[in-house]
């Protein structure tokens, strides 16, 4: 694997772990909403238990708000599931993508670390030819100087 690929992943790795936290950064929005609207819902029923607002126009707009603040906290649950299952599927992405990265890393690191021992080997044997080569010259020029002084 090369090193771009690896940086690659590293950077897919980077956007899965951001989409993961603005997931939770949504949820945790959606869950201080839905607070807030329970609190105007607690409000709201408080006001229709108050003998002021027990008849007449003003209960018809108190239960009418009622309706409209419970159609709201049941959508922001439905939201919330939603982004709740979305935010755990890109813990599970960032998860992943953070162990092909790793694996990536680890794969560049070795066949690195493999291509420069087969330089070193290569090396060894070349030097180890060109000795021998060295070697055989030697023994051709001493064997060349025996023979002119007995011959």
């Amino acid at each position: 694997m090369k090193k771009k690929h690896v940086e690659s992943l590293n950077r897919i790795a980077g956007l899965a772990s951001r989409m993961r936290e603005l997931g939770r950064l949504r949820l945790t929005a959606l869950e201080q909403e839905q607070a807030t609207l329970s609190d105007d819902l607690r409000a709201a029923f408080e006001a229709l238990a108050r003998d002021d607002f027990a008849y007449g126009a003003a209960a018809k707009l108190g239960a009418r708000r009622i309706r409209s603040l419970q159609r709201r906290i049941d959508a922001l649950e439905h939201e919330s599931e939603r982004a709740e299952r979305a935010a755990h599927a890109h813990a599970i992405r960032a998860k992943l993508a953070d162990k092909v990265a790793g694996t990536a890393e680890q794969a560049y690191r070795e066949r690195e670390a493999l291509e420069t021992l087969r330089a070193h080997q290569r090396r060894a044997y070349q030097v180890e030819q060109l000795r021998r080569q060295q070697q055989a010259l030697d023994a051709a020029f001493l064997l060349q100087r025996w023979h002119r002084r007995s011959g």
